[in-house]
C-alpha cells in the first residue's frame, strides 16, 4: 500500500500545511491575545518575560506529563504518552484484490457426508460445524487421500513467507508455536507417572517417532533425530525450521484481540459456508481490525 509522506513525515501535504496554519493561527491568537493584556499591565517587556516563563513552564509540565506519566491517568499511567504516528495495524494490500478460483479441496466441500450447512438451523451452522470438527475432519480426509495418491518421487517442499521490504526477520524466519496445551493437575491421581510420560513425549525419541508416524512434527525443537528419512514435505520443514533458527514469530492477536478475532472468525465461516466472496472477507477482516485500533477501550499490545 502506498505511504504517503511530506517533507520526510508520514502524511500528506495537504493536511500538514492545513496543521502548520492551525497551529500558527491558534498561536497568534490565544498566545498573541494574552500577551496583548500582560503587555498593557505591565510594558512590552515585563509583559514578555511573565508571559515566557508562563508558557516554558507549561510546556515543561506537559512534556513532564508525557515523559514520565506523573500518574495523570490513574496508577497505572504509562510513560511517553507523547504525541506519536498511528498505532501499527493490519491493512490488506493487494492480496484478494482480484480473487480467483478457491482451492479444490475448499471447493469441494460442503458435499457428501460433509454437508451444506443449513442457514436455517443454528445448530449445524458453519461455526458449530468448525466447532465439532467437522471442516477439520474433512480436511484431514481429504489429505489423507492425496497422501496415499502422491507418487513416491514427489519432491513437495515447504517455503517460509514471501518476504515484504521493510521485513525485519530474514527470508528464513518461519511461523511457529505450540498447539493444544496438555496439563498435568497438581492434585493428579498419579503424578510422578504423569509427568513421566510428559518427560517421554517431549523427548526426541517420541517426537521422531510422531513425525514418522503422524508425518508432522510436535513442539520440540530439533526433535526429529539426524539420518531419519521422513516424507519431502516433513523433511522439508525440519530443514526450513534449522534454517529459522531463532527466527520464529506467532500470532498474538487472538489472545489480544478476541473481539476482533471473533469478527475474523465469523467471517470465516461465511466464506467457507459460500455465502461470501474472498473480496468480501478482506472487507470484514479489515473493518474487525479497524475497529480495535480505534477503540479507546482496547489495549495497545505490544511484543515487547
Amino acid at each position: 500500500m502506498e505511504q504517503h509522506s511530506c517533507l520526510s513525515f508520514a502524511i500528506d501535504c495537504d493536511v500538514l500545511w492545513k496543521g502548520l496554519g492551525v497551529t500558527i493561527a491558534g498561536f497568534i491568537l490565544f498566545v498573541g491575545s494574552v500577551y496583548l493584556v500582560l503587555a498593557a499591565i505591565f510594558g512590552r517587556w515585563m509583559g514578555y518575560l511573565v508571559l515566557a516563563v508562563a508558557f516554558f513552564g507549561w510546556m515543561t509540565i506537559q512534556s513532564g506529563l508525557w515523559l514520565f506519566g506523573f500518574w495523570s491517568q490513574g496508577p497505572d499511567t504509562k510513560t511517553n504518552l507523547g504525541p506519536r504516528g498511528p498505532d501499527a495495524t493490519w491493512v490488506v494490500d493487494a492480496a484478494g484484490l482480484d480473487p480467483g478460483a478457491v482451492h479444490d479441496e475448499l471447493a469441494a466441500y460442503p458435499s457428501g457426508e460433509f454437508p451444506e450447512p443449513d442457514t436455517t438451523n443454528p445448530s449445524v451452522e458453519a461455526d458449530v460445524q468448525q466447532a465439532q470438527g467437522v471442516v477439520a475432519a474433512y480436511m484431514a480426509k481429504q489429505a489423507n487421500e492425496q497422501l496415499k495418491q502422491t507418487p513416491a518421487d514427489f519432491d513437495m517442499k515447504f517455503m517460509p513467507m514471501p518476504s515484504l521490504p521493510g521485513d525485519k526477520l530474514p527470508f528464513e524466519a518461519i511461523r511457529a508455536g505450540s498447539g493444544e496445551p496438555f496439563i498435568i493437575p497438581a492434585k493428579a491421581a498419579n503424578l510422578p507417572e504423569a509427568q513421566e510420560f510428559m518427560r517421554s513425549m517431549l523427548s526426541k525419541e517420541w517426537s521422531t517417532l510422531f513425525a514418522q508416524k503422524a508425518n508432522s512434527l510436535t513442539i520440540l525443537k530439533d526433535g526429529v533425530s539426524d539420518g531419519v528419512q521422513l516424507r519431502p514435505g516433513t523433511q522439508s520443514t525440519v530443514e526450513a525450521s534449522k534454517a529459522a533458527g531463532d527466527n520464529s514469530f506467532n500470532y498474538l492477536y487472538p489472545n489480544w484481540y478476541s473481539e476482533m478475532d471473533v469478527a475474523i472468525q465469523n467471517a470465516s465461516n461465511e466464506l467457507m459456508s459460500k455465502r461470501i466472496q474472498p473480496k468480501e472477507w478482506l472487507k470484514r477482516a479489515q473493518a474487525a481490525v479497524d475497529k480495535a485500533a480505534k477503540d479507546p477501550a482496547s489495549k495497545k499490545n505490544h511484543r515487547d
